[in-house]
């Protein structure tokens, strides 16, 4: 079976003054609004990816989905 990707920058800033867990939580609540908004379009959720640019420092997040092609 044939499938259709899509990649979708994830960056969460968290309120100041906020323990680690309440930016865990903050970050959780966040990637679980985009991975049920994509969802809702027929987008499965595959995971969470990280992508390094060239200059081999800078890392990005990004979720994964894909959906029938």
């Amino acid at each position: 079976m044939a499938y259709t990707y899509k990649v979708v920058p994830f960056a969460v800033v968290p309120p100041q003054r906020s323990t680690r867990m309440e930016n865990l939580a903050t970050a959780a609540a966040e990637m679980e609004r985009l991975v049920n908004q994509w969802a809702a379009s027929g987008w499965e959720f595959m995971g969470v990816q990280q992508v390094q640019l060239a200059d081999f420092a800078t890392h990005y997040d990004v979720l994964v989905f894909r959906a029938d092609a």
